[in-house]
């Protein structure tokens, strides 16, 4: 019942945070991640991570990520010039939606009013639903990146089938899990692994992006072992989506 009522009074809030080229010492912004933030108070105060559990348990997922893609399509066509001048909105996606035939039709039939550039869509999915729901998630990817949008495997790294999911899919990014980032200054086994993600990315032509970046000596490790892209708290802090315009 709270989650009926969070969603039909929009106790829902959009942040983005900004992702950068590694390279980049300006930290220029490449596109922003849309990230999801509750903004229900008193009894139905709720933590993002613990809405999401919660969806997801109930089957319900798809729900939220619709009132997402809706509220950022509203974004992008009240802000067109603005949008002109970013890469990109990124959107993360959950298995429940991305295996969803109405949820697909529904991005399809708003692509198809022609308002919209879809090569300013980023899609999120993580590689563990990427694997799981593998043939629907190739139907998903194909049908989008007909109006333009682009795709990011995320949490890559943490799986058993990293690279096999990787020959089939048609990726513009690779996001790194966060696990092996947190350490990357000190754990030789995880810049192993990161050096071996960045060495395939580099081979089949998909960016790198390595997410929770919060110092100047991890940026400078990933800098030198050539991810291409930054995020996370040094590179810029999140913020209302509505702030951009």
């Amino acid at each position: 019942h709270e989650l009926t009522a969070i969603l039909a009074s929009n106790q829902l809030s959009l942040n983005c945070q900004p992702v950068a080229a590694a390279a980049d010492a300006a930290r220029t912004p490449l596109y922003y991640e849309v990230l999801l933030h509750p903004t229900a108070e008193g009894e139905r105060s709720i933590a993002t991570r613990d809405l999401i559990a919660v969806a997801e348990r109930l089957q319900r997922i798809t729900e939220i990520d619709r009132w997402v893609v809706r509220h950022v399509l509203q974004w992008m066509r009240a802000h067109s010039d603005t949008l002109a001048r970013i890469g990109g909105l990124s959107i993360n996606l959950s298995g429940q939606s991305v295996t969803n035939p109405l949820f697909l039709k529904y991005l399809q039939a708003e692509l198809a009013r022609g308002d919209l550039p879809g090569d300013k869509l980023i899609f999120e999915i993580s590689e563990a639903d990427a694997v799981e729901g593998h043939a629907q998630t190739q139907l998903f990817m194909r049908q989008l990146q007909r109006h333009g949008c682009r795709f990011t495997l995320d949490e890559f790294g943490a799986g058993n089938s990293s690279y096999t999911s990787l020959k089939s899919m048609k990726l513009d990014y690779l996001k790194i899990d966060r696990a092996l980032v947190r350490e990357i200054g000190t754990s030789m086994i995880d810049e192993a692994l990161v050096r071996s993600i960045l060495e395939t990315g580099s081979f089949l032509g998909i960016r790198t992006v390595a997410g929770f970046v919060e110092n100047e000596e991890a940026l400078a490790k990933l800098a030198e072992m050539g991810v291409d892209c930054v995020q996370g708290y040094l590179i810029g802090e999140p913020r209302p989506l509505e702030t951009l315009a």
